[in-house]
């Protein structure tokens, strides 16, 4: 029996090699496939944040180009308090590359993290670039002042009234009984689509 031994093998190392057996009678070659397993590396980025909310925020991301050589069975998800300075782990089970994040702060910055885990350990974590501030997604302008929040809101009022009357009303194919009558939609619709046309007809000398 022969055998080789490498004790710093590394992802790198999985491939396909060849083995040549030589004796005074020839020799003979084999190949043989060698998947090192190990820790994943760090999932695929950029560490995406949306959905911003008071409380909350949805994170996603991309799962590692290299698993180890084996399944990524969890992904770890942490939040960064960065006026309390400390990483705080967030997800009990986490399968899929997205996550919620609630529980949050209003107004306080946070930074995220997300590493994968295989069961071989977890990879080093992908991490946002900036620090997210929950806030009110209706809020388009923040800021602080001496302890406080001041936000800013802007408010679309729509407002509905009625038509105009159509417009270039025609008469055609007119007949002692029948006659067809066509005309254009009005240049104002009140804000709102046009449901329908109400047609009058009053014959000539009522009063009616």
């Amino acid at each position: 029996d022969a055998e080789l031994i490498t004790e710093s093998a590394t992802l790198k190392d999985s491939g396909v090699y060849n083995c040549t057996l030589k004796n005074e009678f020839g020799q003979e070659k084999i190949t043989v496939k060698v998947t090192v397993i190990d820790k994943p590396e760090a999932p695929e980025g950029p560490l995406e944040v949306s959905d911003v909310k008071t409380d909350s925020v949805t994170l996603s991301w991309k799962p590692p180009k290299e698993t180890g050589g084996i399944p990524i069975t969890n992904y770890v998800v942490e939040k960064f308090d960065v006026k309390k300075n400390e990483w705080q782990k967030v997800s009990s089970f986490c399968r899929a590359p997205q996550y919620e994040v609630i529980g949050l702060e209003e107004g306080r910055p946070y930074k995220f993290r997300v590493s994968a885990e295989n069961e071989q350990g977890v990879s080093v974590p992908l991490e946002t670039e900036i620090p997210v501030v929950p806030k009110n997604p209706f809020c388009k302008f923040c800021d602080q002042n001496e302890g406080l929040n001041f936000c800013c809101f802007f408010v679309v009022i729509l407002v509905y009234t009625v038509p105009e009357a159509p417009k270039e009303l025609r008469l055609a194919n007119q007949s002692s009984e029948t006659a067809v009558l066509s005309w254009e939609p009005p240049n104002q619709d009140g804000g709102a689509k046009v449901t329908g046309y109400n047609i009058e007809m009053n014959e000539c000398g009522s009063d009616d």
